[in-house]
């Protein structure tokens, strides 16, 4: 074989090449906006604040926020490690770095299925699992005499209150607190009339129902990733042939 026949066959079909580059710049772009959003709610202190509402001010709740902020550091700095071997393989014809990424993102890929179908199966028991935490946290005001930051931003945030509606807090305490109503104000002359109707069991898992087509996003995105395999793959039996002759 000439040299020139040797390095025509050294390169892989074109097609590959191509596809891999443009699917790896693509997660490359998302593991920075990954990584980039998880920084800004770091250390950025409306983020902060914001997250601290949600979670509470005491120190399991800061350990929380961290966790969060923590694991999707890892994912976006996961995506852009899985993503620049793909490409370097792509684009300088390596079968090593293929190889890695055929790994790496293979693990991912399979994960992200596993992920996503786990939480689309376990999401019908969304509004149970509700329910009976947020009547855990309203049992555990310890006798109505102590707010929950927690439960007051979630039903504030999602015009709620309780767990099916403003009868749990009667139940246990007589009278929903404040956050049961616009602006944290209740009028005692309408004799509750403006507490928030809905309950937040079924308010917050019908906002969730919303963006459920993220999950089916994600599965599509696993699918693709796993064809970049396969043709990964491909590519990389093209070089090592090509290395042989």
């Amino acid at each position: 074989m000439t040299k020139s026949q040797r390095s025509k066959s050294r390169n892989a079909p074109e097609c590959y090449r191509i596809l891999l580059i443009a699917s790896n710049i693509l997660q490359l772009i998302g593991g920075l906006i990954v990584l980039g959003t998880t920084i800004a709610a770091k250390f950025t202190s409306s983020s902060a604040k914001l997250l601290g509402d949600y979670l509470g001010p005491d120190a399991a709740s800061r350990i929380n926020i961290n966790i969060v902020c923590y694991s999707l550091f890892s994912v976006g700095a996961y995506m852009l490690l899985v993503a620049s071997f793909g490409c370097c393989g792509a684009v300088y014809s390596l079968p090593c770095a293929l190889g890695v990424f055929v790994v790496l993102a293979g693990l991912a890929g399979v994960f992200e299925i596993i992920g996503v179908i786990v939480v689309l199966v376990r999401s019908s028991d969304l509004k149970a699992w509700l329910k009976e935490d947020i009547i855990n946290m309203i049992l555990n005001t310890e006798g109505c005499s102590e707010d929950d930051p927690m439960l007051d931003a979630m039903q504030q945030e999602f015009q709620c209150c309780g767990a099916d509606s403003s009868n749990d807090w009667r139940s246990a305490c007589a009278l929903p607190p404040s956050s049961c109503c616009p602006q944290n104000q209740c009028s005692m002359s309408t004799g509750g009339l403006d507490v928030f109707s809905q309950g937040c069991a079924d308010t917050i898992s019908e906002r969730f129902l919303k963006f459920e087509f993220v999950f089916y996003a994600i599965i599509v995105a696993a699918v693709v990733q796993i064809i970049a395999l396969f043709m990964a793959r491909q590519m990389r039996k093209h070089l090592n042939r090509a290395e042989a002759v």
